[in-house]
Order: structure tokens, then C-alpha cells, then sequence
């Protein structure tokens, strides 16, 4: 029988963007991704809903995306690698308007009980969550204070271990009469 500490750890499974093993840089992702679907900068920043020019200056490195546009960002690089590892699919499959984001003000998200979703449904502290994201635990802690919100890699990191998250709430069972969390719009599409 493993003791506590000797049980793997849920998030020691979750492959996460790690900018300094494959010489990634957020520039070059950015590029990546809008050359695979075949948009452009402008295309891009709409869909993201930001101006022209904050798209452009994440592609020359000027500025990073963040909070909600950099885990919407995650899910388009997603979508793009599903792209890359099907070669089947047609170009004209590749379509920026079938990916579905996040949209925090239509569906009431905010950070802190973003961060407190994927934490509770992993199981896991908070100083494991900062380990694994590589942040100080103080800095995660400000997430779920909304006292700060990620950036960049940090970001896109969140939302790769919110798609983990969800797919472990689904495993999940509960009795029939047990009062579940309302559905909401982000919980029913495709990410």
C-alpha cells in the first residue's frame, strides 16, 4: 500500500508548455498557430477580441498575452495541434470560427473560481498548483484572490490543466439528487 506521499500526483501526468525545453517563445506559437488556420493578424485579434495591434505585438514579442486572451489562446493552439496530428482534414476545415472560447462576460467566469475549479477537482493545494505552473505559491494564491491574474505561459498552462480538470469532472459520479454546480455555457462546448 503507497503511503500518502508516495501516491503519484494527479498533476505529475499533465504535460504542460514548457517554454525552455522546446525553445518555444510566444511569439513564434502566435505565428504558428494563425499560419496553420491560414488567417490573418487582424482575423486573429478578432477572434481573441482584442485590437489589431496588441496581436501584433505579442508575434514581435512586445507585449505577452493575458488572462482570459492568453486561455483563449491556449485553446486555439489545441485546436491547431488536433489540426497538425490529423493530416486527413482539409484546409478548409481549418476554420478560426468553429473554435469555441471562453467569453467571461456572457458566462459569469471570473479567475479566482476558475483557478478553485481546477484546483478542488484535481485534489491538490495550492502549493502544488504554483509547483506545477511554476509560479511562487504566493503569486497563485493572488489568482484566487483576484488580486493578480496570469500571463503568458502561465496562462496557457491554466488551461491546459482546466481541460484536464474537466475531463476529470466528468468521471466524476454523483447520487442523483445530489446538487450539482449549474451548467453553464463554457461547460457545455467543445474546448
Amino acid at each position: 500500500m503507497l503511503r500518502k506521499k508516495d501516491k503519484p500526483k494527479k498533476l505529475n501526468i499533465i504535460k504542460l508548455f514548457e517554454p525552455e525545453e522546446g525553445n518555444l517563445n510566444l511569439p513564434s506559437l502566435c505565428k504558428s498557430i494563425r499560419q496553420i488556420l491560414g488567417v490573418t493578424q487582424e482575423e486573429m485579434a478578432q477572434k481573441l477580441a482584442v485590437t489589431k495591434i496588441a496581436y501584433a505585438f505579442w508575434e514581435q514579442g512586445r507585449r505577452v498575452p493575458k488572462g482570459w486572451q492568453a486561455l483563449n489562446l491556449a485553446l486555439i493552439y489545441l485546436y491547431c495541434k488536433d489540426l497538425v496530428m490529423q493530416p486527413n482534414q482539409q484546409i478548409e476545415q481549418k476554420n478560426l470560427a468553429a473554435i469555441k472560447l471562453f467569453e467571461p462576460e456572457k458566462e459569469n467566469l471570473d479567475f479566482p473560481s476558475f483557478c478553485k475549479f481546477i484546483r478542488g477537482t484535481l485534489g491538490v493545494t495550492q502549493e502544488e498548483m504554483a509547483q506545477k505552473l511554476s509560479v511562487t505559491p504566493i503569486t497563485y494564491r493572488f489568482w484566487e484572490e483576484a488580486r493578480r491574474i496570469p500571463k503568458g505561459w502561465q496562462a496557457l498552462n491554466l488551461c491546459l490543466l482546466y481541460l484536464h480538470a474537466k475531463e476529470e469532472a466528468k468521471k466524476q459520479t454523483f447520487p442523483e439528487n445530489y446538487p450539482q454546480e449549474s451548467t453553464t455555457k463554457s461547460d457545455s462546448g467543445n474546448y
